[in-house]
């Protein structure tokens, strides 16, 4: 994703995922970054800027999701960016992070239902972490990534470190 200041660099990722029966899935994803110029605080002051510059993010994140497959039971499915915040860790202005709630939906049948993403390849700059979220009694049966994951009843938490390779052809097999 484009940034306007060179020095701003990601060093975390992570992102939750909550699959409703219904098919219906929203996604809450956040990067944290190290700022040392103070970059997103200084815009914070200036309304106008900062506005620009979250349409702008925004603007990129949908067309980063748009590049991407998704597919629910064989039908595609398309994530939408619904909203996107600017916030620190605490009183450190040189940690800001970046949230963005998207949303999509297919739809989910009682037994097998099978998740796909196909997205480009890339060597992470940074750790990142998933958590999957799917509804009560879902049974996980089968997982293919180039992530670490491991399966807690109805949850799948993901992570990859930096300088690990993700993406490509990912899926997720479940029963509801």
């Amino acid at each position: 994703m484009e940034q306007v200041n060179d020095n701003v660099r990601p060093l975390f990722a992570q992102t939750f995922f909550c699959g409703s029966k219904s098919g219906v899935i929203k996604q809450i994803l956040q990067f944290d970054y190290y700022d040392p110029e103070c970059y997103y605080k200084n815009l914070i002051s200036n309304e106008k800027e900062l506005d620009r510059e979250l349409t702008k993010l925004s603007t990129n994140m949908q067309i980063f999701l748009n590049e991407e497959t998704n597919i629910i039971n064989e039908q595609q499915i398309y994530p939408e960016v619904k909203l996107i915040d600017i916030g620190f860790r605490g009183e450190v202005d040189t940690m800001p992070f970046i949230t963005w709630v998207i949303e999509f939906s297919g739809k989910f049948k009682k037994g097998l239902n099978i998740y796909k993403a196909i997205t480009p390849e890339e060597k992470l700059e940074y750790n990142c972490r998933s958590i999957w979220s799917f509804p009560e009694n879902t049974r996980i049966i089968r997982i293919d990534t180039k992530m670490l994951y491991e399966i807690m009843g109805n949850h799948i938490i993901f992570w990859a470190n930096k300088d690990q390779v993700i993406g490509g052809k990912e899926q997720i097999n479940f029963v509801i």
